[in-house]
């Protein structure tokens, strides 16, 4: 049989960076190590429709069986792939995988549609298994963690739980050639400040249970050896050439032993790194010597800057332990990277104040604000469950697991919480010594400037301008800078593209920092005439700085032509594909950063 795996769609743009979907090159690679034939595609960077590029693949390869998977945030993409699949070839037979599945198995196959199997918890072994099946080697049912409809009624059977992978050493290391690892890598990726910076997976799932959370990779804390960590470094230096490694566990975990092996490890191979840890398990030392061997920015969990909300949230921290973290990190030069989420149960007013009032005292740190998602298989979810808050498992994953008001907020004050938390602006703590910024292509910036802490001269490609924060790695030191880019544009030339909207029906879409950013650098720039565009409904309705935020249907209601995406990260990707399926009076879509283009068109 001849197998196909699909990696989705997670940017459109051709210089966005993307977070490798290494779950998904695992289950690869444990399939090609059967011997089978199995062709790997990853729709990133592609040019043309997914309907167009599955159809194409299926006839050129015969394809038998075609297989994808990821989170349930990434529904629309999926079931895009299975749907293509069945329109070119209603025969083929459909896989799906990930977290989607394992959070919420029946109404994730339900919402789906187009999905004959699914496969529950980690898949390297149950694909290869389902492989056996197919081919009538083994019965499906002697499968373990599958979901698949059977007999004349059509109902959904689940077969016994998968086991965890006790080992994870046994398995083979991802299949990066098959879905072009070398094409991400090219991308720089910014969140995370690495050029070239590739991706390692330490460990599986998490021992804590934050009640936002949930683990695909199984309840079990599992750890691969030092040994099997370093082999799959080496290999990616060799055949991939990388500069930095982001550690993508949820949790940096090493005994004492095993870290100092691991700093000598890094030290000895040049690399920089970034991890994540506990604010709780973090100790001088611990610190000193991660920074010394190349760790640029320790990535924690912080979550909130109220005890009451982080006992709410099954944290077990405190916030005298994140002071005391991100001081020490601080002291030592070491660059911090955390989330604040919004919305817990416990949340009211006065809580989500004393975070933000935290937040607006420490802009040292780079701290990054959000509202709590209720996602399928967490506690919260569960709970939103019970409570009747979703009634309808199916429809809320179909609708993109929408904003839930599981707080003792009013609806009211949950409305101004979000738009207050989404439009909130850091301004950076290193200014950049002669400070230029041009445009360079699809929204992005290039910037130069001199280091503000050895002077050395940086020239940063592909930027997005109008992030509150931006945090830029310096070449010569390696120190992270964070700089606030608007403070370098040619406000007289921003202006003078912006008024080109003039005569143009025009839509911002995206009520988020960067528009704030755009306020506070050409308050004139608010002057003009223009809707303020959001899917979120809890912000619609709301003012920012005099305009009222409206629901996308304005573009239909108006006969808008112009809509401008306030952001360029891959969330951008699902809305530009919402505006070129649904509103067809939209002749040009733009970025915000388009208007610093001296040449931009309308």
């Amino acid at each position: 049989m001849n197998y196909c795996i699909i990696m989705p769609q997670l940017v459109r743009d051709a210089d966005a960076s993307y977070m490798f979907p290494i779950g998904m090159a695992y289950v690869s690679s444990a399939l090609k190590a059967t011997g089978r034939h199995v062709l790997t595609y990853n729709l990133n960077y592609k040019q043309g429709s997914t309907q167009e590029l599955i159809g194409q693949l299926l006839r050129e390869h015969n394809i038998d069986v075609l297989a994808s998977g990821g989170l349930t945030g990434q529904y629309p993409e999926l079931r895009e792939i299975f749907e293509a699949a069945k329109l070119a070839k209603p025969d083929v037979i459909t896989w799906v995988g990930g977290g989607i599945i394992t959070a919420s198995p029946v109404p994730a196959m339900e919402a789906l549609e187009y999905a004959d199997y699914g496969m529950v918890g980690e898949g390297e072994i149950t694909i290869c298994e389902l492989a056996e099946a197919m081919e009538g080697k083994r019965e499906l049912s002697s499968v373990d963690g599958l979901i698949y409809r059977d007999g004349e009624d059509g109902k959904w059977t689940l077969t016994r739980p998968r086991k965890e992978i006790e080992d994870l050493d046994v398995l083979p290391f991802p299949d990066y050639e098959g879905f072009e690892y070398d094409q991400c890598l090219a991308k720089a990726n910014f969140e995370f400040n690495s050029e070239h910076g590739g991706l390692v997976s330490f460990s599986r799932s998490c021992p804590f249970h934050c009640t936002f959370c949930f683990h695909p990779s199984g309840t079990k804390y599992r750890k691969r050896s030092l040994e099997s960590i370093l082999q799959e470094v080496d290999f990616l230096i060799e055949h991939y050439h990388i500069k930095s490694l982001f550690i993508s566990d949820e949790l940096f975990s090493l005994r004492k032993a095993e870290l100092g092996q691991f700093c000598d490890a890094m030290r000895a191979r040049g690399l920089i790194y970034t991890i994540s840890l506990r604010v709780d398990m973090v100790s001088r030392e611990m610190l000193e010597r991660l920074k010394e061997s190349g760790c640029q920015l320790v990535c924690f969990g912080l979550e909130s800057a109220d005890n009451t909300i982080l006992k709410s949230m099954n944290k077990h921290i405190t916030v005298e332990q994140i002071n005391q973290a991100l001081r020490m990190c601080l002291e030592l030069g070491l660059p911090v990277q955390g989330n604040f989420i919004f919305g817990d149960e416990a949340e009211t007013v006065e809580t989500y104040r004393n975070t933000l009032k935290w937040w607006r005292a420490h802009p040292e740190y780079n701290i990054k604000l959000g509202a709590i998602f209720v996602y399928p298989g967490s506690i919260l979810y569960q709970n939103a469950c019970r409570r009747g808050l979703i009634t309808d498992e199916v429809a809320f994953i179909r609708q993109g697991c929408p904003q839930l008001n599981v707080s003792k907020l009013s609806d009211d004050e949950y409305r101004q919480m979000l738009l207050e938390i989404s439009t909130a602006v850091h301004r950076g703590r290193d200014p950049l010594k002669d400070g230029q910024i041009t445009y360079s292509e699809a929204g992005l910036a290039n910037a130069k400037g001199r280091c503000p802490h050895c002077g050395h001269e940086n020239i940063w490609i592909n930027r997005e301008i109008f992030r509150s924060v931006t945090a830029m790695t310096c070449v010569s030191c390696n120190r992270i800078i964070d700089t606030y880019l608007p403070d370098y544009i040619d406000t007289g030339l921003f202006l003078q593209q912006f008024q080109k909207i003039r005569g143009h029906k025009a839509a911002l879409w995206g009520m988020i920092s960067s528009v704030e950013a755009l306020y506070q650098a050409v308050p004139d720039a608010w002057k003009e005439d223009f809707f303020l565009v959001d899917s979120a409904p809890q912000k619609q309705g709301l003012e920012l700085h005099g305009k009222v935020i409206q629901s996308p249907d304005v573009i239909a209601r108006e006969n808008v032509g112009l809509v401008i995406i306030t952001f360029t990260s891959s969330v951008s990707a699902t809305i530009y594909r919402t505006i070129m399926e649904n509103y067809p009076s939209v002749k040009k879509i733009l970025f915000l950063g388009d208007f610093l283009d001296p040449n931009l068109d309308l």
